[in-house]
């Protein structure tokens, strides 16, 4: 048996997700059965992430066991002319026995797009989630310099999460306007919790609002309690830029 891995890009509009779910579209499901004939087996690939419904990546990695002896730019080459125009395998290579996509990540870079324009988005209608009364940017900024560093994150994690340890670490975490009414958040991390992106998000902007003051952006991460913090923004403005793996 030989491991492969793979660097994925995808449309998340239209799927449930990354995971394989009975019944519903996903993205690993779709790739799993365009490898199939390529590889002349069944196999199963293990995921960084588990991207929710809506939700995209320009760097997802996932890596799977095979024994075909199949090149793997041919697996690239193959692989991508049978999946749909949403989804395309941007490398493939061989891996160590003992690489892994999701427990051997150190971090992980998302990007989140917010529209703040007072009508609703076409263009952007599934690459950003939409604010319409927008924020003071400024205030988000300092509200969020409260997340840096070391915490318990658990007010920023929905319910469901699979790991019992909250603490992350957040590297970094910037905004910056990239189009006419369009707001981007970077955020990464060693790693994250159930919807810890999105909820961050939806909080920084209630702090630019003013429902929250600064000073209680820090009571909110220290209390431990998401129903204190504000509301989860919306799945289509988010996307997984790239996984981080030691040298």
């Amino acid at each position: 048996m030989r491991r492969l891995r793979l660097l994925i890009e995808y449309d998340g509009t239209g799927f449930a997700g990354w995971q394989v779910q009975p019944g519903q579209p996903t993205v690993q499901e779709t790739l799993e059965k365009a490898l199939a004939p390529v590889l002349n087996e069944q196999v199963r690939l293990h995921g960084a992430g588990r991207t929710d419904a809506g939700v995209h990546a320009l760097g997802q990695v996932a890596h799977f066991d095979t024994s075909s002896k199949l090149p793997p730019a041919a697996v690239l080459a193959e692989g991508n002319r049978r999946l749909p125009e949403s989804i395309v395998i941007r490398e493939a290579a061989e891996a160590l026995p003992d690489f892994h996509a999701r427990f051997g990540a150190t971090g992980k870079l998302y990007r989140y797009l917010a529209y703040t324009g007072l009508t609703r988005p076409a263009y952007f209608r599934s690459r950003a989630g939409w604010f319409p009364r927008g924020g003071d940017r400024e205030k988000m900024e300092e509200a969020s310099r409260f997340l840096l560093g070391s915490h318990d994150f658990s007010a920023f994690a929905a319910a469901g999460r699979e790991t019992a340890d909250p603490v992350r670490i957040v590297r970094r975490l910037v905004l910056f306007p990239l189009a006419e009414d369009i707001l981007a958040f970077e955020i990464e991390a060693d790693g994250f919790l159930y919807r810890m992106v999105r909820n961050i998000v939806g909080t920084l902007f209630e702090a630019g609002r003013g429902r929250f003051t600064i000073r209680e952006i820090r009571d909110i991460l220290e209390s431990g309690n998401r129903d204190l913090a504000g509301p989860t923004a919306p799945p289509e403005g988010l996307c997984l830029v790239r996984v981080f793996y030691p040298a």
